[in-house]
């Protein structure tokens, strides 16, 4: 008599809660896996947000002329809207934090050296593909001028994020595109850095001192690239106009504190031979909330007496010298607070939500201005009734009807499946 086989059981979606579920995994882009950290997706929406934030503000205000009395709140205000531009250096704290983590299990002996070709594959796979779709759009969309450079040469930089040639390329075809090459630089330094510390921590078996090392250089790198423009700013024009070369070395201090802040997390979770360190002890979190504050106020005070009165290149100093390193320590200690499971950062920012925005974070970032710009800017001009809070109401509301759909469908139809492809290419 022939033995039956068992049937092998299959999922049934045919239930309601099952085709839910089923819907869900494939078009809700929140995932959480073992390696998520939760509040990050948040933080980085929150980020995200703000840029958008300072360019509602920068369109508004640009259109006075639809507006009867002008626009006196947004006057009153802007120093709180301009305080948006700030989310990119948070964005760089971030990747500073991340990418750091498998050099930081290297250097506490965890794992071994990360891939520098995997690494590499990935962030090309994770990063080109919306971008190069976005240029694509900006390209066929300008009518063949973008900058004041040549517009062939100019697509070309583009392609290859070599646009920060100077600054009449870094950011020809939108702002937000500035920040790419930036990014990229710090990809590719990344890997070297990682194995110069390995190497000096193997020889010394002191990791913290070399990574404190590294984070008291990427303090300098700001005001020394501050003293670079202001000692240039008169005698060399040339010079301001290329140091957009250097941006990864300018923005070195809030990458590095984002690393610096990913060893202190790594290693709070190793045990020491004097006992587990932790960098959520109640001294170190009392430490690190009231530096973070102080360096928050210091920031939006100088926004505040500041904004709109200084000439470009003035506000970029500035920046070097001030901004960038108290930011650097805000945000350093935000991202601490973010990390301490059960703070009120952490639960906020792990809201699905929340976490939606911060998933889509890099799609909204390409397609917000160009979007804000072309299609939301002409209807508000149009529907706003010549008055100041309206149109800024509908700025807000488009934003989250228009631009986030954009953003999703971006992230669903080109990101995920470029980062699934890279984790198959590149094991």
């Amino acid at each position: 008599m022939q033995e039956t086989l068992p049937v092998p059981k299959t999922k049934n979606i045919s239930s309601k809660e099952g085709k839910l579920a089923f819907l869900r995994a494939r078009l809700w882009p929140v995932k959480t896996t073992g390696a998520t950290i939760e509040s990050l997706d948040g933080l980085r929406g929150i980020a995200a947000l703000l840029v958008v934030m300072v360019h509602i503000g920068n369109n508004l205000t640009l259109r006075s002329y639809s507006y009867t009395n002008g626009h006196p709140f947004m006057d009153a205000t802007w120093f709180i809207w301009y305080s948006g531009v700030n989310g990119v250096q948070l964005f760089f704290i971030l990747s500073g934090f991340l990418l750091f983590i498998p050099y930081a299990q290297t250097l506490l002996g965890l794992k071994p050296f990360p891939s520098t070709g995997r690494f590499l594959g990935r962030r090309a796979f994770r990063i080109l593909p919306a971008y190069w779709i976005v240029l694509a759009v900006l390209v066929l969309f300008s009518g063949g001028k973008a900058g004041v450079v040549d517009f062939k040469l100019d697509v070309i930089l583009h392609v290859f994020l070599l646009h920060n040639w100077s600054l009449d390329t870094i950011g020809s075809f939108q702002g937000p595109f500035w920040t790419m090459p930036t990014e990229v630089q710090f990809y590719l330094l990344l890997p070297l850095i990682g194995l110069v510390l390995y190497q000096l921590t193997i020889r010394s078996r002191s990791p913290r001192f070399w990574i404190g090392l590294l984070v008291a250089v990427g303090f300098l790198s700001s005001p020394i690239t501050g003293i670079l423009e202001a000692s240039a700013k008169d005698s060399e024009p040339a010079l301001v106009n290329h140091l957009t070369l250097i941006y990864a070395f300018a923005y070195m201090a809030l990458f590095a504190t984002g690393m610096i802040c990913s060893y202190f997390y790594v290693r709070s979770a190793v045990p020491s031979s004097s006992g587990k360190f932790s960098l959520f002890d109640p001294g170190y979190t009392l430490a690190i909330r009231i530096t973070g504050v102080v360096a928050f106020l210091l920031v939006l005070g100088q926004a505040f007496l500041n904004s709109n009165t200084l000439s470009a290149i003035d506000a970029r100093i500035q920046n070097w010298f001030i901004v960038n390193p108290l930011l650097a320590i805000s945000f350093g200690a935000l991202l601490l607070e973010t990390l301490r499971k059960g703070s009120l950062c952490w639960r906020l920012l792990s809201h699905p939500a929340v976490r939606f925005i911060g998933v889509i974070s890099f799609s909204l970032y390409l397609w917000h201005l160009p979007v804000l710009v072309n299609v939301i800017t002409p209807l508000v001009d149009k529907w706003s009734l010549h008055s100041e809070f309206f149109g800024l109401f509908l700025y807000l509301v488009l934003t989250f009807v228009i631009i986030i759909p954009v953003s999703y469908l971006s992230y669903m139809l080109v990101e995920r499946p470029f980062i699934n492809l890279s984790k198959q290419i590149f094991k």
